[in-house]
């Protein structure tokens, strides 16, 4: 072959590899296909607050937050709890409350995090403000799914009689189901729901498949088999504002 045609045809698939690699997707890029996307270590940046937080996220539930600056003794450090489902990720902090936030990964190290201001009946959400969150120095980035596992008082079968505005004397029987890996049924009039929940302290939150309503409470453990089940509405600078109160009975196989 001629020298002179040979290189050039070198060149052109040189040039070939070149625009495919251009085209390629970011090498391992496989954060959006998990289900847990948030694992490790994240940052953010509030400008309006002039503030940098750094989150730890872990598989069991719960995770650690430090605001860059702030000492841990002035409220710089803390644990809160989180569940992921699909696109939606739902908090709770003792200072602030429930929270609830869509997603969107970018690549692996970025993941666009928008508040949800408000879930109509419907399940559809009014959004607010979106922050980047950006993967901390020295946070390795996960490529394969990783297990949730849940250790709380909830796990098992549990049977409950919630209020009835409009006839308190027929209450309505609920029956549920937490699972250990952050997932759970609840099984009301004949119809089951999928949610997803967490344990924080003495905090249950659970978050329901459809409908999109995400619900804090606190509860107190009264034996292996009774849970007091109580109604957070509200956290104010004052405390926590509750609502009504149920009982968990354990439905013993």
């Amino acid at each position: 072959m001629n020298k002179l045609v040979f290189t050039s045809l070198m060149l052109s698939i040189a040039s070939l590899f070149a625009m495919c690699d251009k085209n390629k997707p970011e090498a391992n890029f496989r954060l959006a296909e998990l289900r847990n996307p948030f694992l490790g270590k994240w940052q953010s940046d509030i400008p309006s607050a002039h503030m940098t937080l750094v989150f730890d996220y872990k598989t069991d539930g719960t995770f650690t937050y430090e605001m860059v600056g702030v000492p841990a003794e002035q409220g710089g450090a803390g644990t809160g709890g989180y569940l992921v489902n699909e696109n939606i990720m739902v908090t709770f902090l003792d200072f602030e409350g429930i929270a609830g936030y869509t997603f969107k990964v970018i690549d692996n190290n970025t993941i666009d995090v928008t508040e949800i201001n408000e879930v109509k009946e419907d399940g559809e959400l009014v959004l607010g403000n979106t922050s980047p969150f950006t993967r901390a120095a020295g946070s390795t980035v996960i490529t394969e799914n990783q297990a949730t596992i849940l250790n709380n008082p909830f796990l098992g079968k549990w049977q409950s009689l919630i209020p009835n505005e409009e006839n308190p004397e027929n209450p309505y029987n609920v029956t549920m189901e937490y699972k250990a890996d952050g997932t759970g049924v609840f099984s009301f009039a004949g119809t089951s729901t999928q949610a997803g929940y967490f344990v924080i302290s003495n905090k249950l939150v659970t978050f329901t498949s459809g409908t999109n309503e995400f619900e804090a409470f606190t509860f107190s453990v009264q034996d292996n088999n009774t849970i007091n089940v109580t109604e957070l509405i509200e956290v104010t600078q004052e405390g926590i504002v509750s609502g009504n109160t149920a009982k968990f009975a354990r439905i013993l196989d």
